[in-house]
């Protein structure tokens, strides 16, 4: 073998050593569901919903008493699954609206589907908002869907692109695919050239530019109710990211600061649930009396 057929072998090993290692730092870790419902003293229902990928999503559904026509989806981040969004269900249900927690391709017991992405995220959002429109929509005239970090990206992906629910919650967003991996490539980026390349083929996998999908974009095109939260001392994703977003979004978002949050603290946005409960009622009508 001479030479050049060598180096040429030489290259494509080292490409797909490359792609390897990129698919592999970008895989999201599957982790199991460590709680039900149950454990929170919540009356559930395990549900299979299709996906328009001919695939199943694994959701609970939990359906508030008395009888209520309002009812929320609820997303969770990368590598989380439905359980760790659990302690948002009961002040939902408190209020008297049906809670449907999702987990999303590759992630708690829903099926695989390829490489996980935040556009994906979306589309599964997409899947179960329709699928509840049609098998629940008594309960589902008013629909609000909530997610947290990637899953607050893809809600805001999906309130801008297909905008079926009456309003969103977004905690813990990012603001620009980039951004993120600036942030997580780290000493990488010191390598002329490196992050240019590794970028250009993620987007090449996720099949859109970072600019089409990024939350900056998408906030700059909403016009159904939204409300943005963030803690003033999340590490994963900085506030910097919040303050990009309310700086660029339309008058239908509306931009809460919690302080002390960082980007976990799920118990500090349960404490401070009547910013919710307000957007609900301020911005949907929401009548708690009557739902």
């Amino acid at each position: 073998m001479s030479l050049v057929l060598y180096a040429v072998a030489a290259l494509v090993i080292l490409a797909l050593v490359f792609m390897a290692a990129i698919h592999l730092g970008f895989k999201a870790p599957r982790m199991a569901n460590q709680q039900t419902p149950k454990e929170y003293g919540l009356a559930f229902k395990s549900i299979y919903v299709p996906s328009h990928q001919n695939t199943t999503l694994s959701c609970w559904w939990m359906q508030a008493h008395p009888s209520s026509c309002v009812s929320v989806i609820i997303l969770h981040g990368w590598g989380a699954n439905k359980s760790t969004l659990l302690p948002l269900a009961k002040p939902f249900l408190d209020l008297g609206i049906n809670v449907l927690l999702v987990d999303a391709h590759n992630h708690g017991d829903s099926q695989t589907r390829g490489t996980s992405t935040m556009p994906k995220f979306a589309e599964d959002l997409v899947s179960v908002t329709e699928w509840l429109k049609i098998h629940q929509p008594r309960q589902s005239q008013t629909l609000i869907v909530l997610g947290h970090s990637v899953g607050a990206a893809a809600t805001l992906l999906a309130a801008a692109n297909t905008p079926q629910a009456d309003g969103y919650i977004a905690i813990a967003s990012f603001a620009h695919p980039q951004l993120m991996m600036q942030r997580q490539l780290g000493k990488l980026n010191a390598v002329p050239g490196l992050s240019w390349v590794i970028s250009a083929y993620v987007q090449w996998v996720i099949g859109a530019r970072f600019d089409a999908i990024a939350p900056l974009t998408s906030v700059s095109k909403i016009v159904k109710p939204v409300l943005c939260i963030h803690g003033t001392l999340d590490q994963v994703i900085p506030l910097s990211d919040f303050k990009l977003l309310c700086q660029a979004a339309t008058p239908w978002v509306h931009c809460v600061e919690i302080a002390g949050a960082d980007h976990d603290s799920i118990d500090l946005i349960e404490q401070h649930f009547d910013t919710i409960r307000l957007f609900l009622h301020n911005s949907l009508g929401v009548d708690y009396g009557h739902i």
